[in-house]
């Protein structure tokens, strides 16, 4: 098992978290698109033993950006960028958080973007919190992982834990 941190919790310099994080026995950390851009940080992650996990894809959206409305392609480049860089970090898991309660609100933008993750050598998920996205529901301790698309995933996120849920598929 690997726990992750992640980095942007902490409030100081990137440097000065990786080490905090290193020395409270994390072995991995998630990131946000502007995490670890310099080699310097990249070579400080690895020296401290730090792999990256997962990326928050959709975390610091370009202002009017979005993925639900009228014109979602600036916030679907902004994804993908999001997604090349975490591939190029070694990161597995590439999410997105959701805008909205509509399940539909990422129709179109759900497969392209699960279909450029794939490509990156990434998983896509979903992060689910409660009231958005996805009806509430309750994990079971044997449930699978399903997916929402054959490269999506959904994760159901409460205050302790992140575990896969399993999801109809439509």
């Amino acid at each position: 098992m690997s726990l992750a941190a992640c980095i942007w919790a902490l409030t100081c310099p990137q440097e000065i978290a990786l080490t905090q994080i290193a020395d409270a026995g994390f072995t991995h950390i998630d990131i946000r698109p502007s995490g670890l851009q310099t080699p310097d940080l990249q070579r400080r992650a690895k020296d401290l033993g730090l792999a990256i996990s997962c990326m928050a894809a959709s975390a610091e959206m370009p202002a009017g950006a979005s993925l639900v409305g009228d014109d979602p392609q600036p916030a679907r480049d902004h994804v993908c960028r999001a997604v090349e860089h975490a591939a190029l970090l070694g990161a597995t898991t590439a999410y997105l958080v959701p805008q909205g309660d509509d399940p539909d609100c990422f129709a179109e933008s759900l497969p392209l973007l699960a279909d450029h993750a794939h490509h990156a050598g990434l998983k896509l998920a979903v992060e689910h919190f409660p009231g958005t996205f996805l009806p509430p529901c309750r994990p079971h301790s044997n449930t699978s992982k399903k997916s929402v698309t054959p490269t999506c995933t959904c994760f159901l996120t409460s205050a302790t834990h992140k575990s896969p849920m399993k999801i109809p598929r439509r």
